[in-house]
């Protein structure tokens, strides 16, 4: 089952499912200098699909007074025996 609503806050961020209009953030994230080396990048199409399944959390992190993101992480494998891919 694909996650529906996550809503996760403290005084500082606030995590919640990413959008499609999560993905320019996303995307420039990804291929910021600093972060490149450490990421593999997706295209657009793969983070939209990640979206949609039911074995993927797509999550944004916003610094919670501006609600502007500031992070995003995949979970991957939730619904596999199989574990993280």
């Amino acid at each position: 089952m694909k996650m529906e609503a996550l809503n996760i806050s403290n005084k500082v961020i606030r995590i919640r499912i990413s959008s499609e209009s999560d993905m320019n953030y996303v995307i420039e994230a990804e291929r910021h200098p600093d972060n490149a080396p450490y990421i593999v990048n997706w295209p657009r199409e793969q983070h939209l699909q990640s979206i949609d399944s039911p074995d993927v959390a797509h999550l944004i992190i916003e610094e919670i007074e501006s609600l502007q993101a500031v992070g995003y992480a995949i979970l991957r494998g939730l619904n596999t025996d199989e574990g993280p891919i």
